[in-house]
């Protein structure tokens, strides 16, 4: 009964429970029932052994046995054997998602392989529909396959104009955002995700801007920022601007971006994507101090980092930042005091890049801000131009300050150009250098500045200048040797300076005889650069001569007819820079002096008289044209007879080289000249056009092999070189004066042939001793040349160098 309280002990296995009731009767208080034990049921039993084992069997093969689906039971817990149905539904479940990432593949390439119009309407319909199902994938499937290819359709879809993307960009921008979190943007950037919402964000952005552009309530803000320094109302329309643009994501969203790609642009492999996203950023004028902090990052990399691609897209990304993004005063001079000191970095490319930035800086920004910084760009450029070791550097910095000099205006490039008046006339230890530094800075003025010189005096006094360095370097003594200059480069800067005047204003070195005389020392310096430009600036002013009027009055102004004397001293220089040593032999500066030599020819047979100095002797002293065997001193008014002969010695002295340019120096002669000038001459042009081929059969003709094919094809140019200008010798004089010609030359080789035996022979009656050492040398050469064709036929066959069994 319910009314009655019992207490029931149950024994089981020597264990007792008990249960108290609170009311308890003394009646029924030591009552004990037993209880029924239950035991398995023997129904399903087998009824023999081998049954049972069958059984058993039967039980493994239906646990291990494998249901798909809904049908998939779990496999621990009470309902291991029950049918249960699977929890997942829609696109995360394993065979939807499989499914879904096969069909957005074929997508993803039909869409990349297919040339589809994108302004054709029914395209852009149809592309339209996609984006919603796209946004869904993206959205809320977990599988890494179907978002990656959701993500690449819809950056392929959103290169077009479709209507539906404002409506999903938040959603999607804000999705990306997210599964930049999840993967790690912070800590590594390779990832395919990390790089296609990259991606992703950039063309968002993008379509974002090309809407606010394209809405006609669009103004732009910052047009006249840098031009006002007005920075506080530009900054604050910008940020009232910024809060309706149908941005993909918000401020606090963009700000976490930012501090994503702060770590992501580090990363030298996987950029594109990265820098492609930070454009983006900046075309929105998007306003944060990571923002900031990103830029000045950009800027070390401008000059750090070891990719050329890189480099260049920082300056590109930090040049738009430093233009359109409002900035206070102090901030703007911080940048730019940064990108002058990058001037000084210490690796090459570095220091290149920090140029071109630079010279974007002055190219780019208004003119009011540069005048009003040019004492920071100018001084620190100068000093990079007279420093920097790198040649690339240097042009690349004369770039820079040609730029800065064009865009200033008139007072401030004064300002600069007092700078470089007072550096020329310094004394002292360092005016040395001070010189070099304003002879190249007189050339950049003059090339930046054309009408500037052509005010007052300023074009005359830099030509003042320009001479008295050449003095100082040249010295007051003759130049056929070795000149006075302590420093080349001086003497080279004024050079150049020299002959852009020349170019730019003819009519002021056309009267200052001292510069022209002093250039015609330069012809003969010892250094090749001042040989080409000096050779330069002479052949440009007389190739604009008129020969046949030279003389007449009215007819422009020369140094050849008011300096006498200077035709033979141009003659005499070229003829040194000719005669160079063969590794000193320079193909421009041949060709240049070949050309004024040309003209020169015609004018000492026209003009004998110009070649002479007034009061001087009635022979030419030059001591280094005269042949040994003609010591006597050449008649007076032969200029012509003088230059052949001149340049005939030249061209017996060995030289490939020096041989190739004096056998073009007669074809030029034959083709431009007058047979008049060639017929008197021919001997003295035909005997070393004879001589070389001569030499080349004799060498043919010996039991030797040519040492190399290389020798032996300079060789063989060079003969056919002398055998084109003696055809060109017949073609002009006639093919019977020219035999006769070549046959007295072969007579006149033939004897002095003879003539210099007899003397050897006589010599060992007259002179034992002298005869014993000739005879002694000669075969020592003879033995050294047979080595040296022994050891050139085992290296043709393949052999090694043979060592030698001396140790010297």
């Amino acid at each position: 009964d319910d009314d009655e309280m019992i207490e029931i002990q149950i024994t089981k296995n020597g264990s007792r429970l008990s249960k108290k009731m609170n009311n308890q009767t003394s009646d029924h208080k030591n009552t004990v029932r037993k209880v029924s034990e239950w035991l398995p049921s023997s129904v399903t039993a087998a009824k023999d052994g081998k049954l049972a084992y069958e059984m058993k069997i039967s039980e493994k093969k239906e646990r291990r046995r494998v249901r798909d689906g809904v049908n998939a039971p779990k496999l621990t817990g009470t309902s291991q054997y029950k049918v249960l149905k699977s929890s997942t539904v829609g696109i995360r479940d394993p065979a939807s998602s499989s499914a879904v990432a096969f069909g957005l593949q074929l997508l993803h390439s039909c869409l990349k392989k297919s040339k589809m119009d994108i302004e054709d309407p029914r395209n852009v319909t149809l592309s339209d529909s996609l984006v919603p199902l796209l946004t869904t994938c993206v959205r809320h499937c977990t599988d890494n396959v179907v978002i990656t290819f959701s993500l690449k359709c819809l950056i392929i879809l959103l290169r077009m104009d479709l209507p539906s993307v404002p409506q999903y960009s938040k959603k999607l921008g804000g999705h990306c955002l997210r599964l930049l979190t999840l993967t790690g943007a912070t800590s590594k950037t390779q990832s395919e995700m990390i790089q296609i919402c990259f991606k992703m964000l950039t063309l968002l952005m993008a379509f974002s801007k090309r809407k606010t552009l394209t809405s006609p309530s669009s103004t732009p803000v910052l047009s006249e920022t840098l031009n006002t320094y007005d920075r506080e109302q530009s900054t604050a329309a910008h940020i009232k601007e910024t809060e309706h643009n149908p941005l993909p994501l918000g401020d606090q969203q963009m700000q976490v971006l930012v501090s994503f790609l702060q770590t992501a642009v580090t990363d030298y492999e996987h950029h594109h994507a990265t820098f492609g996203l930070i454009k983006s950023i900046t075309s929105t004028n998007c306003i944060s101090p990571q923002f900031y902090d990103l830029m000045e990052i950009l800027l070390k990399l401008t000059v750090q980092s070891q990719k050329v691609n890189i480099r260049e897209q920082s300056r590109i990304v930090f040049m738009q930042y430093l233009i359109e993004y409002p900035m206070g005063q102090h901030k703007l001079e911080s940048h730019l005091k940064q990108i002058v000191l990058n001037l000084n970095y210490e690796y090459e490319d570095g220091r290149i890049s920090a140029i071109k930035l630079l010279e974007i800086v002055i190219g780019k920004i208004p003119i009011p801000l540069l005048q009003e910084h040019t004492q920071l760009f100018f001084l620190p450029l100068v000093l990079q131009l007279v420093n920097d070791q790198s040649k690339q550097c240097r042009e690349s910095v004369a770039d820079c300050i040609l730029l800065l000099l064009k865009r200033l205006p008139s007072d401030s490039l004064q300002s600069l150009y007092g700078y470089v008046i007072r550096w020329a006339k310094q004394d002292g230890a360092e005016s040395q250098k001070l010189r070099r530094t304003s002879a190249q800075l007189f050339g950049i003025f003059l090339d930046a500045r054309e009408d500037f010189f052509k005010k007052g005096n300023i074009s005359v006094e830099m030509i003042q200048i320009v001479c008295v360095f050449l003095v100082d370097e040249l010295g007051t003594g003759d130049c056929t040797d070795i000149l006075l200059g302590r420093d080349w480069e001086v003497c080279y800067f004024c050079l150049i300076c020299a002959e852009k005047i020349n170019t730019k204003l003819p009519s002021i070195t056309c009267s200052n005889m001292q510069l022209w005389k002093l250039l015609l020392k330069c012809l003969a310096h010892p250094h090749p650069w001042i040989q080409r430009v000096s050779s330069r600036i002479i052949n440009s002013h007389i190739s604009q001569l008129d020969l046949q009027n030279l003389t007449k009055r009215g007819q422009k102004q020369s140094f050849i007819t008011l300096v006498p004397g200077s035709l033979f001293q141009i003659a005499r220089n070229l003829c040194y820079q000719l005669n160079t040593d063969e590794k000193q032999q320079n193909e421009s500066i041949n060709v240049l002096a070949i050309k004024s030599l040309t003209w020169v020819l015609k004018a000492m047979d026209k003009f004998p008289n110009l070649c002479f100095e007034e009061g001087a002797d009635d022979t030419f002293v030059d001591s280094a044209g005269v042949h040994e065997e003609q010591k006597d001193p050449l008649p007076i008014k032969k200029p012509v007879l003088w230059l052949m002969m001149r340049l005939s010695n030249i061209a017996k002295s060995h030289g490939t080289k020096r041989r190739e340019a004096i056998f073009k120096c007669f074809a030029a002669f034959v083709t431009t000249c007058d047979i008049s000038i060639i017929i008197p001459h021919i001997e003295l042009i035909v005997e070393p056009l004879q001589r070389e081929i001569s030499e080349d059969s004799s060498k043919t003709s010996s039991f030797s092999q040519p040492s190399s094919f290389d020798t032996n094809q300079v060789v063989t140019n060079k003969v056919d070189l002398a055998q084109e200008v003696l055809q060109l010798i017949e073609d002009k004089c006639g093919t019977e004066q020219f035999q006769k010609v070549c046959v007295a030359v072969k007579k006149k080789a033939r004897e002095k042939r003879d003539k210099r035996k007899q003397e050897i022979t006589s010599e060992a009656i007259h002179d034992p001793v002298a005869y014993a050492k000739r005879k002694v040398l000669k075969n020592q050469k003879k033995r050294f040349t047979q080595k040296r064709k022994i050891e050139e036929r085992r290296k043709s066959r393949g052999a090694s160098e043979k060592k030698s069994r001396y140790v010297e």
